[in-house]
């Protein structure tokens, strides 16, 4: 949908550490689909952004009203809470995420951050031991998960003559054309990917 190209663009802008930019395409996700509760939580990152931290919690507040383990919302607004001085909530929101993946690497390290900051030592040097172990085991499997696609893709393609790789850029996706398509009945229903990452 039109709603959804808005937030792929508001990511990229993110990306580009585009705040405003960002905020703009964002604002008019939520307008084309009130239910967006991805535009919304995105709204959150971008607000941290722009350092109006205040304001992301509200925005994480929205979207977690919609999907209360939504794990991209907690931890952002954990990062809100801890900006706005709210430790303890900042803690307790990646303690909340972390209920829901207890093997998220990225929000072990987090919360070892907010420990530390805490002056909790020991909690926080547990925390990032974790973080190591998980990161260390999730290192492991996909180096077997790889050798084994590896293996299968090797049996299958023995006597076939290698293909040169392709000299063309990969296409990007064209968010202004996709914005001037009109929306004919498609789903108003997010199916973006988790943009945790766009901080």
């Amino acid at each position: 949908s039109n709603s959804n190209a808005y937030v792929w663009r508001g990511l990229a802008h993110l990306l580009q550490k585009q705040g405003d930019a960002a905020l703009a395409d964002l604002h008019q996700a939520v307008e084309l689909d009130p239910q967006s509760v991805w535009a919304k939580a995105v709204i959150g990152l971008a607000l941290i952004q722009v350092g109006r931290a205040t304001d992301a919690v509200a925005a994480f507040n929205d979207a977690l009203q919609q999907a209360p383990n939504l794990v991209v919302a907690l931890l952002g607004r954990s990062v809100a809470h801890a900006e706005s001085g709210g430790i303890v909530s900042a803690i307790a929101d990646v303690t909340h995420a972390l209920s829901i993946q207890p093997d998220d690497a990225e929000a072990l390290t987090i919360r070892g951050d907010f420990h530390t900051v805490a002056g909790d030592f020991a909690a926080a040097a547990n925390d990032f031991q974790r973080a190591m172990t998980v990161g260390e085991r999730t290192q492991a499997l996909m180096k077997r998960w790889l050798w084994a696609v590896s293996q299968k893709r090797r049996s299958t393609t023995e006597s076939a003559v290698p293909e040169a790789p392709s000299t063309d850029a990969p296409r990007g996706l064209d968010f202004d054309a996709t914005l001037r398509t009109p929306n004919r009945g498609s789903s108003s229903r997010t199916t973006i990917v988790s943009p945790r990452r766009a901080t």
